[in-house]
């Protein structure tokens, strides 16, 4: 699952990209006679689209993009995480675009596409908070490599071995 904050849960099958863009400001200087000058000015904002399918078969198209409105609407601040724990970034959603892919007669939605363009508001947040679904189920993991045993003669690695082949 991917959390916003504690305000929706968008399962990870509805995935289906999540480009990312990072840049960099850099004002122009008019200079008499040469060329413009560049001044470095910071980092932009950090940046993604994420591409979505809706399904009736794990979630509901219309109720969940009505949401994401909702919370783009509200200008809500929120931290994005992994059911596993992973952090994302804190963003507020800048757009959502939604294509309608099946229907029932009825105007129901059966399938829709759903690209949400996320961005960094700047706000620093002190304290990394799980969501509250997250908080009994994620663990922190720190992966360790294991110690190589060096109690060998050096004069009896192969370079194999020194090549890790």
């Amino acid at each position: 699952m991917l959390h916003f904050g504690d305000l929706i849960q968008i399962p990870t099958i509805a995935i289906r990209s999540a480009p990312g863009r990072d840049s960099w400001s850099w004002a122009t200087h008019e200079v008499i006679e040469s060329k413009a000058r560049k001044q470095f000015t910071g980092k932009a904002s950090r940046e993604f689209t994420l591409s979505l399918f809706f399904h009736v078969e794990f979630i509901a198209p219309r109720p969940t993009i009505t949401r994401l409105r909702q919370i783009a609407d509200a200008a809500e601040v929120f931290q994005l995480w992994t059911t596993s724990g992973g952090y994302w970034g804190t963003y507020v959603i800048e757009n959502v675009d939604d294509r309608p892919v099946w229907t029932f007669p009825d105007g129901r939605i059966i399938a829709a596409y759903c690209d949400l363009t996320l961005r960094d508001p700047g706000v620093e947040v002190e304290v990394k908070t799980r969501p509250a679904a997250l908080v009994t189920t994620a663990q922190d993991t720190v992966t360790e490599p294991v110690a190589e045993d060096a109690s060998g003669d050096p004069a009896d690695v192969s370079p194999p071995d020194i090549a890790r082949i």
